[in-house]
């Protein structure tokens, strides 16, 4: 029974949101034509928020997922996807410095972040526009979810696997540490 309150109290712990308005994630992209390749640069901007930075001083890994998409435009028919490009990147806390890290290198501000350069083969002739999605996350429902075991029944291997309104619970923490954003922009 007391295992099971302090496990209630951390999950309030958990869902409780600051009163502090978050804003919205945005993306912007600029791609130029460079021989058969486009050459891309992304900007991010709100992706992390204050809760989300905080738990990665914390020690978490803010894990941002981006795909960058190349399509060539059709006049009748559906546009056609040329290549596709993917790159994970990682944003940490450097307690030495003080500062963010991303994939190792200093930023001097993580809720503004420039990813480049993308290169994308096959532009061949036409017109052509870039897709970017990006996805951030902070803690991921694998990790909430053994989290939820361990603190509702402890470290016990064998035992079963959580409810499924425990599994719904944990989805939910985690699609509010989870952040996206996208763009489209024209390769000129």
């Amino acid at each position: 029974m007391k295992r099971t309150a302090c496990a209630l109290a951390a999950w309030a712990v958990v869902l409780a949101r600051s009163p502090v308005a978050r804003g919205d994630p945005a993306a912007s992209c600029q791609a130029e034509r460079a021989g058969d390749r486009a050459e891309a640069k992304v900007h991010l901007s709100e992706l992390f928020d204050g809760e989300l930075l905080h738990l990665v001083q914390l020690g978490l890994r803010g894990q941002i997922h981006l795909e960058a998409t190349l399509y060539r435009q059709r006049r009748f028919w559906f546009d056609e996807r040329r290549a596709m490009e993917t790159r994970d990147v990682v944003v940490t806390w450097s307690r030495p410095d003080r500062r963010y890290l991303l994939d190792g290198r200093l930023v001097n501000d993580p809720t503004a972040l420039t990813l480049s350069p993308l290169s994308l083969r096959s532009l061949g002739k036409g017109d052509h526009y870039l897709e970017v999605t990006a996805r951030l996350e902070v803690v991921t429902v694998k990790s909430l979810g053994q989290m939820a075991t361990w603190l509702v029944r402890g470290n016990d291997d064998n035992a079963e696997e959580p409810s499924r309104l425990g599994r719904g619970l944990v989805s939910y923490v985690a699609s509010g540490l989870v952040r996206t954003a996208g763009t489209r922009c024209r390769v000129e």
